[in-house]
C-alpha cells in the first residue's frame, strides 16, 4: 500500500485563501486531521474501549508479532502497518489481562503481563530510532 500525501482546501471565512490540510489518501480513502482528531477523542477515556480494526485476539505471541511487523518494516514490505496494528491489539489485550488480575489482587502476575507489555513499547521505539537512523544515512548526499 502506497500512502501520498495531499492537500485540501478547507473553508475559513476569517481568510480570503483558505488553508491546505495535510491529508493521507489511501486507495480512495481520506485520512485528515478532523479523522485522527475524532480517533483521538475517541479513545482519551477513563472507559476501557476496544478497537475492532483488527480481527485478532490474545495475549501471545507478543514477541512474534512485534518480529514480524519489525522484519516487514524493515523489508520495506507491503503488511507493515497492519502487522504492528496486530501487535497493538496484542500489547492492549496484555494490559487489559494485568488490569483483571489486579481486580483480583493478584499484582504478582499482573507486573509480568505489565512489564511485558511496557518492554514491547520500548522495543517498538528503538526499532523506529534505528529505521529513523538508517532512513537518515540514505538521505544523506554522497
Amino acid at each position: 500500500m502506497q500512502w501520498t500525501e495531499k492537500a485540501r482546501l478547507k473553508k475559513d471565512s476569517a481568510h480570503l485563501s483558505p488553508p491546505l490540510i495535510p491529508m493521507l489518501c489511501l486507495q480512495g480513502a481520506i485520512m485528515s486531521g478532523d479523522t485522527i482528531t475524532e480517533i483521538v477523542q475517541k479513545y482519551n477515556t477513563q472507559q476501557l474501549i476496544i478497537s475492532e480494526s483488527y480481527s485478532d485476539r490474545g495475549l501471545e505471541p507478543l514477541w512474534g508479532r512485534f518480529e514480524r511487523a519489525a522484519t516487514n518494516q524493515l523489508d520495506n514490505g507491503t503488511s507493515t502497518v497492519s502487522r504492528y496494528g496486530i501487535w497493538a491489539n496484542t500489547v492492549r489485550d496484555n494490559i487489559i489481562e494485568a488490569l483483571h488480575l489486579l481486580e483480583h489482587k493478584n499484582d504478582k502476575e499482573a507486573k509480568i503481563f505489565l512489564l511485558k507489555a511496557a518492554n514491547s513499547m520500548s522495543a517498538f521505539s528503538d526499532i523506529q530510532k534505528m529505521v529513523e537512523e538508517m532512513n537518515h544515512e540514505i538521505s544523506k548526499p554522497i
